[in-house]
């Protein structure tokens, strides 16, 4: 006998049911309240299952400090870094660019020898200091390129 796909009256939609018949939400036997569409097979409940992406959204929302944290690892990681690594570099620097010397509201950025590692993920040993935003974008804009820096700098003495 073909069940009509509904609504449990638990009213969770968006679940599914377990295997014995209880919703994964609340674990109350599910009974389901007829939505009146036919169907061609037996089913408990209409899956309206969330994505992947949805459901880490939501656990984000539930979870800011966590998923923050996990963040920061994950971007840490890239440079081959942890976090006390990253707080180790950033106290020994007294929380200041390592070319200006400037504090920042933002968190400074690591930069890291492009020769060594190209890409963006880098071996952690060519990692060279933390940077504001200004000084790692102007080093980015110029390739690293010790020429073009010094070019730039004659450039800029320049009277007149």
């Amino acid at each position: 006998m073909s069940r009509a796909p509904g609504v449990p009256t638990c009213g969770h939609p968006d679940r599914r049911v377990k295997s014995h018949g209880r919703c994964v939400n609340c674990d109350r036997r599910a009974r389901y309240k007829p939505t009146g569409r036919p169907t061609g097979r037996p089913r408990a409940i209409e899956s309206h299952a969330l994505s992947g992406a949805e459901k880490a959204a939501r656990w984000r929302e539930r979870h800011p400090e966590q998923a923050a944290l996990n963040d920061r690892r994950t971007q840490l990681g890239l440079y081959g870094l942890t976090v006390d690594e990253y707080d180790h570099l950033f106290a020994e620097q007294g929380g200041r660019c390592a070319i200006c010397g400037m504090t920042s509201e933002r968190r400074l950025a690591v930069d890291h020898d492009h020769s060594c590692c190209p890409g963006q993920r880098s071996c952690g040993a060519c990692v060279r200091g933390l940077l504001c935003f200004r000084c790692n974008s102007g080093l980015g804009n110029f390739g690293d390129d010790i020429e073009a820096l010094a070019s730039a700098m004659t450039y800029l003495r320049k009277d007149g």
